[in-house]
Formats: C-alpha cells, structure tokens, sequence
C-alpha cells in the first residue's frame, strides 16, 4: 500500500492512496487521486487577474483525450478511483480487467461538471522474456455539463478502442 499526504504547490492540494495484493496466480489493485485548486481570496484586480490564469493553466493540464475526456474549464476539483484486477492464466498468457471513475467538480457554471468511466480489458502473451504480445479493449463513457465531452469538434460522449500490438524489450 502506498499514500501520500495532501502537498500545496501552487494552490493545488493532492492526494494518492493506492494498494495491491497478491495470491496466487491473482492480483488485486485499487487507488485514489485527488487534485483541488486552492485559489487565493480576491482582494484586487492583480489576484484576480492571477487566479484566471492559473484557472486556465489548469484547465489545460486536465484537458484532452487522454485526461479523462474532460476539456479545458472552471471545474476546480478532479477525483480519481480505481480498482483492478489481473489473473496469470498460464505461465505465458496474463489476463487483467481494471475500471477507473472520474469526477470532475467545483464548476460555478456547470458546465465542467461531470464523470467518466473507462473500462479496460487486456490480454498478454508472453513469447519469451522480452517479446510478448498484446491485445486490449477499452471503453470509456462521460456525463455532465457541457465542457464535458472527449473532443470540442465531435462533441461525443463515449468511444470504444482497440489497441493490439507485439512488444520487445532490448
């Protein structure tokens, strides 16, 4: 198990908590993430004018496809959970399930309040040491305000993906 208190740098407090456990041919894992702007009280228009602006770097830090879905907003707070799960069928083929949920909150709008869910399934197989193959499916599904989709230009709101690939390590 691993954890890690809640540090200040630059008005963002995190957290992590996490654990796995082993038995056998099974591993379990689960974690937590937690990151919240700590924006200073406005007493004029520089402070003001400051907190925008780290707002939107902010913004842009957790923004994208690969950031959960959520775009650039005035959400103030992210929430991360996830438990998972593997199993080492054989010697060679490794099998692992794992499902993440993300809150995103803090919005004065709305607009970029939300959730996401992603599913991961993966399959691994081992050729040799450092050859293996891979094959994994993963679906990932958002709900909220309007900020809240996986890209500005298709406005969508869940995908599907398959990523396989052959992987050698030198």
């Amino acid at each position: 198990m691993t954890t890690q208190p809640e540090i200040y740098r630059k008005e963002v407090a995190q957290s992590t908590l996490g654990g796995s456990y082993r038995t056998g041919p099974w591993y379990f894992s689960t974690g937590y993430g937690l990151n919240k702007a700590k924006y200073a009280k406005v007493t004029n228009p520089i402070q003001g004018f400051r907190n925008t602006v780290d707002g939107l770097i902010l913004g842009q830090f957790w923004a994208g496809q690969t950031n959960g879905g959520f775009q650039p907003g005035d959400a103030n707070k992210r929430q991360l959970f996830k438990v998972g799960v593997g199993y080492q069928l054989t010697p060679q083929l490794n099998l692992g399930a794992h499902y993440f949920r993300g809150k995103q909150s803090g919005s004065a709008t709305g607009a970029s309040n939300g959730n996401a869910n992603f599913y991961v399934a993966v399959a691994d197989y081992a050729f040799s040491k450092r050859t293996d193959a891979y094959f994994g499916v993963d679906r990932t599904s958002i709900s909220g305000g309007s900020a809240v989709v996986l890209d500005q230009a298709s406005r969508a709101r869940s995908r599907t993906g398959i990523t396989v690939g052959v992987r050698h390590r030198f």
